[in-house]
């Protein structure tokens, strides 16, 4: 019988072992409540306080929030320093403008605004569509009603060049904001980290550019961030808004993107929910 150090049984490969182990630890971040990410997206998260989050951008970040809506909260944002490019409804190709600005625009104490505007969350299908190029303090709450689609980023308008500081906060207050972002930028930074080891180890087996190969964590990276948002209430739009589709359109691809994500990641052991991300609050 072939002893365990036999020629005639396959040697076991520690350093592939030892590989995986590191690429399906998570860092525990349950005690951090700031986040930053690197350059070219840079962005930096403060989630000290409960049920909101303070979020800084750079000069020269390309960070943007992508379009996307939120079926069961309403959302705030309210500019603290900078300017903020801000668009609400779908943007069908055709542009648009600030006319109806003033609508989405609530009080400085965050009052809620009943008008609707054009979402894929909705069964409605409305038309309009707001582009706020350069929102600032004196702006107050801008106020994102459920179901309607939005994105913002810093201001393009020329000459603005100071940090953009956004605090951002939802109704209801049920925990869900900060459970959110707590584990995306976990998700994000465990995978660039893995990316990291990742190429340091080619570099040292002498791989070199041609040999190089996406860690496992940036490889299921969009799928985690699916998982993610489907049990967050993010729901991304998957489809070019230019084509034109109606909002109803957006909202099954988007939620047969994300189904398909939950069902390939309970194969795969991907949850986009982690306790290790989870904050610890006394």
């Amino acid at each position: 019988m072939a002893s365990p150090s036999s020629p005639l049984l396959p040697r076991r490969d520690t350093n592939t072992s030892t590989r995986r182990k590191q690429q399906s630890r998570r860092t525990s971040t349950a005690g951090q409540n700031v986040f930053t990410r690197p350059f070219p997206s840079a962005v930096t998260y403060d989630l000290s306080t409960p049920d909101q989050a303070t979020i800084r951008l750079p000069p020269g970040s390309t960070w943007t929030s992508g379009p996307h809506w939120h079926d069961t909260h309403t959302e705030f944002l309210q500019v603290i320093s900078g300017r903020a490019h801000i668009v609400l409804g779908l943007d069908r190709g055709g542009g648009g403008g600030g006319s109806k600005a003033s609508a989405a625009l609530g009080h400085r104490n965050g009052g809620a605004n009943d008008e609707g505007h054009s979402g894929a969350g909705d069964s409605s299908d409305n038309d309009d569509l707001i582009v706020m190029p350069a929102v600032g303090p004196e702006d107050g709450v801008v106020v994102v009603p459920r179901g309607t689609v939005h994105e913002w980023r810093r201001s393009q308008t020329r000459g603005v060049e100071d940090e953009l500081v956004v605090k951002e906060w939802t109704d209801p207050k049920d925990g869900q904001k900060e459970g959110f972002f707590r584990n995306l930028n976990g998700i994000i930074l465990d995978a660039l980290a893995a990316e990291a080891r990742a190429q340091a180890e080619q570099q040292d087996s002498g791989a070199g550019a041609q040999g190089k190969l996406l860690s496992w964590r940036m490889r299921t990276l969009d799928l985690e961030l699916n998982n993610l948002f489907w049990r967050m209430d993010n729901w991304p739009l998957v489809l070019d808004q230019a084509r034109g589709w109606p909002g109803w359109v957006h909202g099954l691809a988007t939620r047969a993107v994300l189904i398909g994500s939950v069902v390939l990641g309970k194969v795969l052991g991907l949850k986009g929910v982690y306790p290790e991300y989870d904050a610890q609050r006394s």
